[in-house]
């Protein structure tokens, strides 16, 4: 029986923009003295540069001050980027059964900045900081199971990429996609992953329907 959620932030809690991402990606290149064009000339070629790991994309660039380069990212990525509507009414229905926890690439306190009124629905918030791989490693998601003290056959992983279920898959939990206008991810995408989602979410009112 499910016991706990476990939640990505970008495109299922919060909008995502590969628009976002890419200006994101050209004004920190231009800030480390390089040429974007010398990585990816277009939104379509940065998809495919693209590492949902930030610490391959630094290694990419070869980013000397890391602390700088986040700071410079979220500033920008952050106007492309707005809380979803329905989140609060949403989560405050499901927190009556389950425990939740939030497992992001981002920094934490980026994605607390982004989620604001929703952060304290959830239990344990796991970031980029956090860990040494990001997802699809399933490193962050094995630390929520062990803080929350909630065995992993009874843990989601919700996540609109690929990488987030391939995280929740490794760790051995059930793994639900969302794939909806407000995320990155296509049907396609997870179409190429060798295992199905238990869950597909294509609506927020799914994860009411579905879950509870």
């Amino acid at each position: 029986m499910l016991k706990l959620l476990i939640w990505d932030v970008d495109g299922v809690l919060v909008r995502a923009s590969w628009e976002g991402i890419f200006e994101a990606y050209k004004a920190l290149i231009k800030a480390e003295g390089k040429d974007y064009r010398s990585f990816f000339n277009n939104i379509d070629e940065m998809k495919k540069w693209w590492n949902t790991d930030w610490h391959e994309n630094e290694k990419r660039i070869d980013i000397k001050d890391i602390e700088k380069s986040h700071k410079i990212f979220y500033d920008i990525a952050s106007r492309y980027i707005h809380l979803l509507p329905w989140t609060e009414n949403i989560l405050e229905k499901l927190l009556k059964k389950y425990k939740m926890a939030i497992l992001t690439n981002r920094h934490s306190s980026s994605a607390l900045k982004q989620i604001g009124p929703v952060a304290k629905f959830f239990e344990v918030i796991i970031g980029a900081e956090h860990l040494e791989k990001l997802k699809p490693n399933s490193e962050g998601v094995r630390i929520i199971l062990m803080e929350t003290k909630i065995a992993r056959k009874d843990a989601l992983m919700i996540g609109d990429m690929p990488a987030d279920l391939i995280a929740g898959k490794t760790a051995d939990t059930k793994t639900g996609a969302v794939i909806w206008e407000y995320g990155l991810g296509t049907d396609e995408d997870f179409a190429k992953l060798d295992f199905k989602p238990d869950y597909i979410f294509r609506t927020p009112f799914d994860f009411l329907k579905q879950l509870l």
